[in-house]
């Protein structure tokens, strides 16, 4: 239980599940529709498992790090010198990661495309860059996380390049990562908010601690705002369908019921919220949107079939 804690395991598996929905509820309708091969089932496990141990590492490496901070900030879930010795910790990232950059890298030497073995290494050196140097700058910490996650979305279209060739499906998978990319920076900040005293206890200058509360929560509440915004304009265009009653009601329905009144929610909420505890909730109802937001992707796929 503890090796499934360390690598923040729910999180992972909703990463996965991501990747599974992407791949089967967009690009292999895709490529379908435009007569292209369909990746095989083969490739797009590989492309999951491999984001799953290089983010079960990145989890691991970044606990190790943060141990003393942890130990202000969350002293009742840190696991490290408890169940999990550090030492016990190093191995199993060094494990993981390999295996993970091993199992991405086999479609890759197969059809020779080697140029996805070095994005796959830059994202586990990106992640250790993270925990050891990135963590304690500025907003760019949060940045790097939020590049990393939202990456995961992009990831299955590099395991088969004929996917670049399709305009509509480039779109709608761009679309899907700028809002996890915006909504996981916006999460991170919130975190950052709750984790403030270790933080500064041991110098990591996030953006509560060298900005303030305050433009931290307006930064949050701008980047709230442009996924609201955002959505808005999409369930304006599906207004204008002929077939919106139909059709594009119950998605527009979907997306403001559990995307867009819950980031509202967070942004009133988020105004006297004050305590650890306050920001804690702020960042799982946050993280409920997340997978609100991917899930639409069953949502649309099921109204448009």
């Amino acid at each position: 239980m503890a090796y499934l804690k360390i690598i923040r395991f729910g999180n992972l598996l909703m990463a996965a599940l991501t990747q599974w929905l992407v791949q089967l509820m967009l690009i292999n309708p895709f490529l379908q529709g435009y007569n292209l091969p369909v990746t095989q089932w083969w490739i797009v496990a590989c492309c999951i498992v491999a984001t799953f141990l290089l983010g079960a590492g990145g989890n691991i490496i970044n606990d190790i790090v943060d141990y003393n901070i942890d130990m202000i900030n969350h002293p009742d879930s840190v696991i490290l010198n408890k169940s999990i010795s550090v030492n016990a910790a190093n191995k199993l990232y060094l494990i993981v990661t390999g295996i993970g950059i091993f199992i991405g890298s086999i479609p890759c030497v197969i059809y020779k495309y080697y140029g996805l073995i070095l994005i796959l290494g830059f994202m586990a050196a990106l992640m250790w860059y993270y925990s050891y140097k990135f963590k304690s700058i500025m907003l760019f910490g949060n940045i790097v996380v939020a590049f990393v996650i939202s990456f995961s979305i992009l990831l299955p279209m590099f395991y088969n390049l004929d996917t670049f060739t399709i305009k509509p499906l480039v779109q709608i998978i761009t679309y899907y990562t700028l809002f996890s990319f915006i909504i996981v920076l916006a999460r991170e900040i919130i975190k950052c908010m709750e984790d403030m005293h270790g933080d500064n206890e041991y110098g990591i200058r996030t953006l509560p601690i060298v900005a303030g509360i305050n433009t931290s929560k307006t930064i949050v509440g701008i980047l709230f705002l442009l996924i609201t915004v955002g959505i808005g304009y999409f369930q304006y265009i599906q207004m204008q369908s002929v077939d919106f009653f139909k059709r594009n009601y119950f998605s527009s329905l979907y997306l403001l019921l559990f995307v867009q009144l819950p980031l509202i929610y967070v942004c009133f909420r988020m105004i006297k919220a004050q305590t650890p505890k306050q920001y804690n909730r702020l960042s799982a109802i946050t993280k409920f949107v997340m997978l609100s937001g991917i899930m639409s992707l069953v949502v649309f796929y099921c109204l448009m079939n």
